[in-house]
Protein backbone atom coordinates (compact mmCIF):
# COMPACT_ATOMS: atom_id res chain seq x y z
CA UNK A 1 0.00 0.00 0.00
CA UNK A 2 1.54 3.44 -0.86
CA UNK A 3 2.07 5.81 1.77
CA UNK A 4 1.08 9.75 1.21
CA UNK A 5 0.64 12.46 3.48
CA UNK A 6 -3.15 12.42 2.93
CA UNK A 7 -3.04 8.94 4.07
CA UNK A 8 -1.35 9.79 7.31
CA UNK A 9 -3.49 12.70 7.86
CA UNK A 10 -6.42 10.54 7.68
CA UNK A 11 -5.12 7.95 10.26
CA UNK A 12 -3.72 10.75 12.52
CA UNK A 13 -7.28 12.26 12.40
CA UNK A 14 -8.86 8.67 13.19
CA UNK A 15 -6.88 7.90 15.79
CA UNK A 16 -7.42 11.44 17.04
CA UNK A 17 -11.05 11.30 17.57
CA UNK A 18 -11.02 7.29 19.06
CA UNK A 19 -8.37 8.64 22.00
CA UNK A 20 -10.76 11.94 22.33
CA UNK A 21 -14.09 9.76 22.96
CA UNK A 22 -12.78 6.66 24.47
CA UNK A 23 -12.07 6.64 27.87
CA UNK A 24 -12.46 10.52 28.81
CA UNK A 25 -15.54 12.14 30.50
CA UNK A 26 -16.88 15.78 30.55
CA UNK A 27 -17.58 18.16 32.92
CA UNK A 28 -18.51 22.01 34.24
CA UNK A 29 -15.59 23.41 35.63
CA UNK A 30 -16.30 26.56 38.42
CA UNK A 31 -12.97 27.74 37.53
CA UNK A 32 -12.99 27.91 33.40
CA UNK A 33 -16.52 28.58 33.82
CA UNK A 34 -16.50 26.15 30.43
CA UNK A 35 -17.29 22.33 30.80
CA UNK A 36 -14.07 20.44 29.81
CA UNK A 37 -12.71 16.76 28.87
CA UNK A 38 -10.75 14.75 31.21
CA UNK A 39 -8.58 11.87 30.81
CA UNK A 40 -6.85 11.79 34.07
CA UNK A 41 -9.14 10.52 37.28
CA UNK A 42 -8.50 12.85 40.62
CA UNK A 43 -6.01 10.19 41.98
CA UNK A 44 -4.27 9.55 39.14
CA UNK A 45 -3.58 13.42 38.68
CA UNK A 46 -2.61 13.58 42.85
CA UNK A 47 -0.07 10.71 42.22
CA UNK A 48 1.46 12.34 39.00
CA UNK A 49 1.68 15.22 41.37
CA UNK A 50 3.34 13.68 44.17
CA UNK A 51 5.81 12.29 41.29
CA UNK A 52 6.37 15.42 40.29
CA UNK A 53 7.24 17.08 43.38
CA UNK A 54 9.71 14.03 44.45
CA UNK A 55 11.49 14.63 40.77
CA UNK A 56 12.05 18.13 40.97
CA UNK A 57 12.84 18.81 44.75
CA UNK A 58 15.20 15.53 45.25
CA UNK A 59 17.78 17.91 46.19
CA UNK A 60 15.73 20.39 48.14
CA UNK A 61 15.11 20.62 51.68
CA UNK A 62 11.76 20.48 52.62
CA UNK A 63 10.71 22.82 55.45
CA UNK A 64 6.97 23.73 56.87
CA UNK A 65 6.20 27.32 57.51
CA UNK A 66 2.74 28.59 59.36
CA UNK A 67 2.84 31.58 57.52
CA UNK A 68 1.86 29.81 54.20
CA UNK A 69 0.52 27.07 55.48
CA UNK A 70 -2.59 29.65 57.13
CA UNK A 71 -2.51 31.51 54.03
CA UNK A 72 -3.22 28.26 51.99
CA UNK A 73 -5.86 27.51 54.40
CA UNK A 74 -7.46 30.82 53.72
CA UNK A 75 -7.29 30.87 50.57
CA UNK A 76 -8.58 27.25 49.87
CA UNK A 77 -11.43 27.65 52.24
CA UNK A 78 -12.53 31.30 50.19
CA UNK A 79 -13.03 28.41 46.48
CA UNK A 80 -16.75 27.34 45.99
CA UNK A 81 -16.61 24.11 44.71
CA UNK A 82 -13.24 23.30 44.72
CA UNK A 83 -11.98 20.77 42.04
CA UNK A 84 -9.76 19.11 44.89
CA UNK A 85 -11.04 20.27 48.25
CA UNK A 86 -7.37 18.56 49.89
CA UNK A 87 -4.90 21.58 48.91
CA UNK A 88 -1.29 20.86 49.95
CA UNK A 89 1.25 23.31 50.38
CA UNK A 90 5.42 22.28 49.91
CA UNK A 91 8.02 24.66 51.26
CA UNK A 92 11.42 24.17 50.14
CA UNK A 93 14.59 26.11 50.58
CA UNK A 94 16.24 27.94 48.14
CA UNK A 95 17.52 31.53 47.86
CA UNK A 96 15.59 31.84 44.44
CA UNK A 97 12.16 33.67 44.06
CA UNK A 98 9.97 30.70 43.32
CA UNK A 99 6.61 29.15 43.06
CA UNK A 100 5.18 25.92 41.16
CA UNK A 101 1.92 24.27 40.91
CA UNK A 102 2.70 20.14 39.77
CA UNK A 103 -1.52 19.65 39.74
CA UNK A 104 -3.21 17.19 42.22
CA UNK A 105 -3.85 20.20 44.83
CA UNK A 106 -0.52 20.51 45.78
CA UNK A 107 1.48 24.57 45.52
CA UNK A 108 5.38 24.18 46.09
CA UNK A 109 7.65 27.63 46.76
CA UNK A 110 10.81 28.51 48.08
CA UNK A 111 11.69 30.12 50.80
CA UNK A 112 12.92 33.20 49.03
CA UNK A 113 9.73 33.64 48.11
CA UNK A 114 8.98 33.66 51.13
CA UNK A 115 11.07 36.15 52.72
CA UNK A 116 10.47 38.36 49.71
CA UNK A 117 6.65 38.73 50.06
CA UNK A 118 4.26 40.28 52.61
CA UNK A 119 1.20 37.86 53.33
CA UNK A 120 -0.88 39.53 50.39
CA UNK A 121 1.66 39.16 48.55
CA UNK A 122 2.28 35.56 49.20
CA UNK A 123 -2.04 35.00 48.83
CA UNK A 124 -1.31 36.54 45.24
CA UNK A 125 1.68 34.18 44.60
CA UNK A 126 -0.51 31.11 45.89
CA UNK A 127 -3.75 31.81 45.02
CA UNK A 128 -2.15 32.12 41.10
CA UNK A 129 -0.95 28.65 41.51
CA UNK A 130 -4.27 27.30 42.53
CA UNK A 131 -5.72 29.03 39.93
CA UNK A 132 -3.48 26.45 37.56
CA UNK A 133 -4.56 23.90 39.41
CA UNK A 134 -8.50 24.61 39.35
CA UNK A 135 -8.40 25.13 35.82
CA UNK A 136 -6.54 22.18 35.32
CA UNK A 137 -3.34 23.73 33.53
CA UNK A 138 -0.86 21.49 33.98
CA UNK A 139 -2.96 18.10 33.68
CA UNK A 140 -4.00 19.29 30.09
CA UNK A 141 -0.80 19.75 29.29
CA UNK A 142 -0.12 16.12 30.56
CA UNK A 143 -3.06 14.58 28.94
CA UNK A 144 -2.58 16.43 25.36
CA UNK A 145 1.41 15.19 25.72
CA UNK A 146 0.01 11.51 26.04
CA UNK A 147 -2.29 12.07 23.27
CA UNK A 148 -0.11 13.08 21.12
CA UNK A 149 2.36 10.32 22.19
CA UNK A 150 -0.06 7.49 21.46
CA UNK A 151 -1.52 9.33 18.13
CA UNK A 152 2.46 9.47 16.58
CA UNK A 153 3.56 5.81 17.55
CA UNK A 154 -0.05 4.77 16.23
CA UNK A 155 0.17 6.30 13.01
CA UNK A 156 4.04 5.19 12.93
CA UNK A 157 2.92 1.82 13.42
CA UNK A 158 0.10 2.23 10.33
CA UNK A 159 3.01 3.64 8.12
CA UNK A 160 3.65 0.24 5.39
CA UNK A 161 6.94 1.38 3.86
CA UNK A 162 10.47 -0.68 4.49
CA UNK A 163 11.36 0.66 8.05
CA UNK A 164 14.49 2.19 6.36
CA UNK A 165 12.79 4.60 3.90
CA UNK A 166 9.65 5.41 6.83
CA UNK A 167 12.23 5.94 9.66
CA UNK A 168 13.79 9.31 8.28
CA UNK A 169 10.43 10.77 7.18
CA UNK A 170 8.83 10.06 10.35
CA UNK A 171 12.28 11.85 12.29
CA UNK A 172 11.41 14.77 10.29
CA UNK A 173 7.81 14.90 10.79
CA UNK A 174 8.67 13.75 14.65
CA UNK A 175 11.22 16.92 15.39
CA UNK A 176 8.51 19.22 13.01
CA UNK A 177 5.46 18.53 15.39
CA UNK A 178 7.61 19.01 18.57
CA UNK A 179 8.54 22.12 17.20
CA UNK A 180 4.51 22.36 16.31
CA UNK A 181 3.72 21.69 20.24
CA UNK A 182 6.61 24.00 21.96
CA UNK A 183 5.27 27.00 20.23
CA UNK A 184 1.40 26.15 20.58
CA UNK A 185 2.34 24.99 23.92
CA UNK A 186 3.89 28.57 24.99
CA UNK A 187 0.55 29.94 23.59
CA UNK A 188 -1.73 28.20 25.45
CA UNK A 189 0.94 28.75 28.67
CA UNK A 190 0.51 32.66 28.03
CA UNK A 191 -3.56 32.30 28.23
CA UNK A 192 -3.11 30.43 31.10
CA UNK A 193 -1.01 32.21 33.16
CA UNK A 194 -3.48 35.47 32.28
CA UNK A 195 -6.48 33.12 33.47
CA UNK A 196 -4.56 31.51 36.53
CA UNK A 197 -4.14 35.81 37.57
CA UNK A 198 -7.86 36.38 37.15
CA UNK A 199 -8.83 33.45 39.41
CA UNK A 200 -5.74 34.61 41.75
CA UNK A 201 -8.02 38.55 42.16
CA UNK A 202 -11.44 36.09 42.92
CA UNK A 203 -9.70 33.93 45.25
CA UNK A 204 -7.87 36.84 46.97
CA UNK A 205 -10.87 39.18 47.07
CA UNK A 206 -13.46 36.28 48.49
CA UNK A 207 -10.55 35.28 51.56
CA UNK A 208 -10.80 39.36 52.41
CA UNK A 209 -7.33 39.53 51.28
CA UNK A 210 -6.16 42.85 48.88
CA UNK A 211 -6.00 42.05 45.68
CA UNK A 212 -3.05 44.83 44.45
CA UNK A 213 -0.99 42.90 46.08
CA UNK A 214 -0.49 41.08 42.51
CA UNK A 215 0.33 43.78 41.12
CA UNK A 216 2.93 45.39 43.80
CA UNK A 217 4.65 41.59 43.25
CA UNK A 218 5.15 42.02 39.88
CA UNK A 219 6.46 45.01 40.34
CA UNK A 220 9.07 43.81 42.54
CA UNK A 221 9.78 40.94 40.04
CA UNK A 222 10.15 43.84 37.27
CA UNK A 223 12.48 45.20 39.72
CA UNK A 224 14.71 42.03 39.78
CA UNK A 225 15.24 42.07 36.76
CA UNK A 226 12.74 39.16 36.11
CA UNK A 227 11.04 40.47 32.92
CA UNK A 228 13.27 39.37 30.18
CA UNK A 229 13.37 40.74 26.69
CA UNK A 230 12.73 36.93 24.82
CA UNK A 231 10.64 36.84 21.37
CA UNK A 232 7.01 37.01 22.40
CA UNK A 233 6.03 34.16 20.48
CA UNK A 234 9.00 32.04 22.21
CA UNK A 235 7.69 32.95 25.75
CA UNK A 236 5.73 30.75 28.29
CA UNK A 237 4.68 33.79 29.87
CA UNK A 238 3.17 36.95 28.90
CA UNK A 239 5.47 40.37 29.97
CA UNK A 240 4.99 41.68 33.47
CA UNK A 241 3.82 44.90 32.13
CA UNK A 242 0.88 43.30 30.47
CA UNK A 243 0.17 41.08 33.53
CA UNK A 244 0.19 44.37 36.00
CA UNK A 245 -2.20 46.13 33.27
CA UNK A 246 -4.90 43.05 32.85
CA UNK A 247 -4.67 42.59 36.30
CA UNK A 248 -5.37 46.68 37.46
CA UNK A 249 -8.48 46.18 34.27
CA UNK A 250 -9.42 43.03 36.51
CA UNK A 251 -9.61 44.81 39.54
CA UNK A 252 -11.47 47.58 38.69
CA UNK A 253 -14.78 45.05 38.29
CA UNK A 254 -14.38 44.32 41.66
CA UNK A 255 -14.11 47.58 42.39
CA UNK A 256 -17.60 48.42 40.29
CA UNK A 257 -19.48 45.57 40.79
CA UNK A 258 -19.04 44.30 37.54
CA UNK A 259 -17.26 41.08 37.95
CA UNK A 260 -18.78 38.04 36.43
CA UNK A 261 -19.15 36.13 40.15
CA UNK A 262 -22.51 36.52 42.31
CA UNK A 263 -19.83 35.75 45.16
CA UNK A 264 -17.90 39.15 46.42
CA UNK A 265 -15.59 39.16 48.46
CA UNK A 266 -14.84 41.05 51.84
CA UNK A 267 -11.80 43.49 51.29
CA UNK A 268 -12.33 46.63 50.91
Amino acid sequence: MEFSAERAVKIILALAACVTFAGCATYYNPATQRREAVWLSIEQEKAIARNTLEVKLKDRNIVSDARAERVMRRLTSSIESPRIPEKNIVVYEDEDIQAFTPGGGFVALSTGLLRASNEDELAAVIAHEIGHDEARHVMKRVEANLGAQALFSLAYLFDTRPAEKKDMSWQYFSQAAGVIYTLAANGFSRRDEYEADRLSILYMYRAGYDPNAIITFFEKLKSLGRDTNWVYFLRSHPYLDERIEAAREEIKKYEFGSAPFETRGSYR
